[in-house]
């Protein structure tokens, strides 16, 4: 009678020197309940031949009390089929050194794989780490990757990598981000770069950042692109830029806009410009915001304009002067008016340059004076005509003078009309000379006033 023919009690009464004894072919009849039978110490003394013998049903009944007591010989004879039969239970038995005995260990069933604890997997070796199957890496949680080691991390292929659920490529650390093969971290899908935290993004390098797609940069979080190195950040095309949300870029540090070229910050859109803070905009080149273009410019808030430097403002463009809105001229500061060329001045529409304060009216140079015209001259009003100083006065030309109405004229300050140049005075033509005030008459030398009196 075989082996098969004898009850649990008793297999489980056979001693250790009648186990020895047993022949592969025996061991190879055994059932799973009768296995469960034996204690650990049968299991123990058995052979690699023997316990190679028994069959992938009856090693589904091992308990993990006897998984453990079996040696790294036994474990290394087992064939694919009998790995394949461990149970969960088995898994969580499993020392380091047992599980890296196993020559097959990609036949691991995922549950058993699940259940395998992080102990056992620090010792593994890099040639069973890479044998591992994508289905068995879906299922290890955070502790058990931590466990494999960057080493062991950095054999895997793409698709081993790929299949990494969210959670544990965001236990990652930089250091093994880093040394990641740029085609793995480009095969990752936009839910896993999601996953990235401030820690992996630090890690990613230029090369790797520029195999990743639009798509991929734009699923990363704020804090890991504010996390970015700005090597990293410099190789942003338009079209990252573009798919970039508001948050997006708003997470972005100065010194990562300061590494972007004027052709990416060309690319982004007024909503993104508007949710730009001013210390992000004053880190700009001003070559970069020259860039903006006119719809760039006319969507800048006047917090925004107000904050522009003295380099961004001689920046720009004549035709985005032009298209600045009363409001964000109104919002220019005094120090900035001066930075503007005269022929930036020249664009400047009546409206605009009724929008612009006294004070900016007095901030004007004598070169963007006499590049207004008069017919803009003309247009001031008289409260912006007071702001002039007696500079600006003195490089009025005879056609600014001449446009001037008779109300222009005599809202002109008595400091204002002294400073009236002999030529500018001849210019006036007789209804302005008789709407003269007295108290201008009055501060006249008697040169300027022979002059005037030629105009009666």
């Amino acid at each position: 009678m075989s082996l098969s023919g004898y009850s649990t009690a008793q297999i489980a009464a056979l001693s250790t020197s009648q186990l020895t004894a047993l022949r592969t072919s025996d061991l190879a009849t055994l059932t799973s309940v009768q296995l469960a039978a034996l204690s650990t110490l049968g299991i123990k003394v058995l052979s690699a031949a023997q316990i190679a013998a028994l069959t992938p049903t009856a090693l589904a009944g091992l308990s993990s009390r006897q998984t453990v007591v079996l040696s790294t010989a036994d474990i290394a004879s087992l064939s694919s089929a009998q790995i394949r039969a461990l149970s969960a239970e088995d898994a969580t038995a499993l020392t380091s050194s047992q599980l890296d005995a196993i020559g097959t260990i990609a036949a691991l069933s995922t549950q058993a794989t699940a259940e395998l604890k992080p102990a056992a997997l620090t010792n593994l070796s890099t040639t069973n780490a890479a044998s591992l199957t994508t289905a068995q890496y879906a299922v290890l949680n955070t502790a058990q990757l931590q466990a494999l080691g960057s080493a062991n991390l950095l054999v895997l292929n793409t698709g081993q990598f790929a299949a990494l659920r969210t959670a544990e490529l965001a236990a990652l650390n930089s250091t093994t981000v880093a040394a990641l093969a740029t085609a793995t971290l480009k095969a990752l899908s936009t839910a896993q770069l999601a996953a990235f935290s401030s820690v992996q993004a630090a890690g990613i390098t230029s090369a790797q950042f520029a195999t990743l797609s639009s798509q991929q940069d734009a699923a990363l979080r704020t804090e890991a692109l504010a996390a970015l190195a700005t090597n990293a950040i410099s190789l942003l095309t338009q079209a990252d830029i573009s798919a970039f949300s508001t948050a997006q870029i708003t997470a972005l540090h100065t010194a990562q806009l300061a590494a972007l070229g004027s052709a990416d910050l060309a690319a982004l859109s007024t909503a993104q410009l508007r949710a730009v803070s001013t210390a992000q905009l004053v880190a700009m080149a001003s070559l970069g915001v020259a860039a903006f273009g006119t719809t760039g410019v006319s969507a800048l808030s006047t917090a925004q304009i107000r904050a522009l430097t003295s380099a961004q403002i001689t920046a720009l463009s004549k035709a985005q002067i032009s298209v600045l809105s009363t409001g964000q001229v109104a919002a220019l500061q005094t120090s900035q008016v001066p930075q503007l060329s005269s022929a930036d001045v020249a664009t400047f529409s009546n409206t605009q340059l009724a929008a612009l304060s006294t004070a900016s009216i007095a901030a004007l140079t004598t070169n963007q004076m006499v590049a207004l015209g008069s017919a803009t001259v003309g247009a001031f009003s008289t409260a912006l005509l007071a702001a002039l100083s007696t500079a600006d006065i003195q490089v009025l030309t005879t056609a600014e003078l001449k446009a001037f109405s008779t109300a222009q004229i005599t809202s002109l300050t008595t400091a204002q009309f002294s400073a009236l140049t002999t030529t500018e005075l001849a210019a006036l033509s007789k209804t302005q000379s008789s709407a003269i005030l007295p108290a201008q008459i009055k501060v006249l030398t008697g040169p300027h006033l022979l002059v005037l009196l030629s105009n009666s």
